[in-house]
């Protein structure tokens, strides 16, 4: 009896939390993928002996209100196709952000994007990397169907040619 009168409170105990949710199901999608290589396509990183990339030299910072905000966890690399990938979380405070990718004695790259907002979504929309358009969602390439914001950026360093 004792066994049933427990099972029976454990039931009724359980059913607030069987409650559905209306805040269910935040989507923040704005994650940006970057391939970076040099002119011959090869990776501009330094990668340590266990596969990492070194990334001492890599900061990223928001503007906001017209003042530079450092991003902290901004960013990650994995591999994909042998390199490593940035993948960039860019700022997403405004409907039009601005991130720059500080990426030491390479330089500092300015990323524009748009978002799109709803009570429980933030999507990326448009991606512009130093003043180039190279993400829009109505008009993806093929790679970026398959991979989602992916871009490849090619730098110049005068030690590659």
């Amino acid at each position: 009896m004792k066994i049933i009168i427990q099972v029976i409170v454990s039931i009724i105990l359980l059913f607030p939390s069987c409650k559905q949710r209306e805040d269910c199901c935040v989507v923040i999608d704005t994650a940006i993928n970057i391939l970076f290589v040099d002119q011959k396509g090869d990776n501009i990183f330094t990668v340590d002996s266990t596969g990492l990339v070194i990334t001492n030299d890599i900061s990223i910072d928001y503007v906001v209100a017209g003042e530079k905000e450092r991003a902290r966890n901004a960013f990650f690399f994995y591999t994909d196709y042998g390199y490593p990938v940035m993948s960039l979380f860019p700022n997403d405070i405004d409907y039009n952000g601005e991130t720059l990718v500080n990426l030491g004695s390479l330089g500092t790259d300015t990323v524009r994007t748009e978002m799109k907002r709803g009570e429980n979504y933030t999507i990326c929309t448009k991606v512009r990397y130093n003043g180039q358009l190279v993400f829009d969602v109505s008009s993806p390439t093929e790679e970026q169907i398959e991979k989602g914001r992916f871009i490849k950026v090619v730098k110049n360093i005068p030690d590659s040619e």
